[in-house]
């Protein structure tokens, strides 16, 4: 679709990505951004982590890496000077 049946064919793409990601009423083909859908996906999985939610993961990671309960702060080491 983007060059044609030769694989190795260096020729500009016959298609913009833009068009393809299009929903198909608005003439593309439907694909969807993977780059958009891991931003989303990984959005959701801090949204549990943060809050806390009761899902085996998260409880997991809260014991083996935040013993205490808490985040980490801002740790400052050294002084500048």
């Amino acid at each position: 679709m983007w060059r044609g049946a030769d694989i190795n064919n260096k020729k500009t793409p016959k298609v913009a990505w833009d068009m393809v990601c299009l929903p198909k009423d608005e003439g593309g083909l439907g694909v969807i951004k993977l780059q958009t859908q891991n931003e989303a996906l990984l959005l959701k999985f801090l949204h549990k982590f943060f809050n806390r939610d009761d899902i085996p993961w998260v409880h997991l990671v809260w014991e083996k890496h935040y013993p205490n309960g808490k985040l980490p702060g801002l740790v400052r080491k050294g002084s500048f000077w």
